[in-house]
């Protein structure tokens, strides 16, 4: 996890998400505490997450999100809304507007 970087988490995030699976890290603490991402990763991860559990990606967003040659950053926006951006060159592209279902 050290050189790990948030986009690596959001690309692993979106692929799940795509396919309706879930995952499991095996993280340890001197290897959680050396990587200067940590807390923007963990942020990330609950984003995704917290969009998952409220059905906000339909089947047309999950199709866009299965293509693995594609990144993708999630904000959220309150408790009911988050924007959903493809990403190239680390550049933020035109937000999807995801809301819970």
């Amino acid at each position: 996890m050290p050189s790990q970087k948030v986009e690596d988490y959001e690309h692993v995030q979106a692929i799940s998400v795509s396919v309706g699976t879930t995952y499991s890290l095996t993280l340890n603490q001197k290897d959680v505490e050396s990587c200067p991402q940590k807390d923007a990763i963990f942020k990330a991860i609950r984003t995704w997450e917290n969009a998952r559990a409220a059905n906000a990606f339909p089947r047309s967003i999950k199709a866009l999100l299965s293509d693995p040659m594609k990144n993708w950053h999630l904000e959220q926006v309150d408790d009911n809304n988050w924007n959903l951006y493809p990403m190239n060159n680390k550049e933020k592209g035109t937000a999807i507007h995801l809301s819970r279902n």
